[in-house]
């Protein structure tokens, strides 16, 4: 057996910085906005994982159609009408309620990523 070995002795965390490791979940209640251009620490250009963003666009999908149908407030183009003018709230509070659920896990912008967790 090889004698030393490097051993990962920390785990990174989930929202870490690809580049420097550091932690970009907020601590407690604590609400940080989501970084979308580059990493706050060391500047590296970052973006939130692919499936992350399909999540927010799929539960936003979900409230904006929901929601007016489950009210009753419009059939047909009225209904269509209220889907359009909801799009924008129902994408914010989509991500509100994501990261409070699953914080965004980020890459380096512009690298591809097989991997799903």
């Amino acid at each position: 057996m090889k004698e030393n070995f490097p051993v990962r002795t920390k785990r990174m965390p989930w929202s870490a910085c690809p580049n420097c490791l550091a932690d970009l979940k907020a601590k407690g209640m604590e609400r940080k906005p989501q970084y979308l251009v580059d990493c706050p620490f060391c500047g590296a250009p970052i973006v939130p994982i692919w499936w992350w963003s399909t999540l927010r666009s799929i539960l936003a999908l979900a409230l904006v159609l929901t929601i007016p149908a489950y009210l009753g407030l419009g059939k047909g183009v009225t209904w269509i009408f209220l889907v359009v003018l909801l799009c924008f709230p129902a994408l914010v509070f989509a991500q509100f309620l994501l990261i409070t659920v699953i914080p965004p896990k980020y890459v380096r912008k512009g690298q591809s990523v097989v991997t799903i967790f």
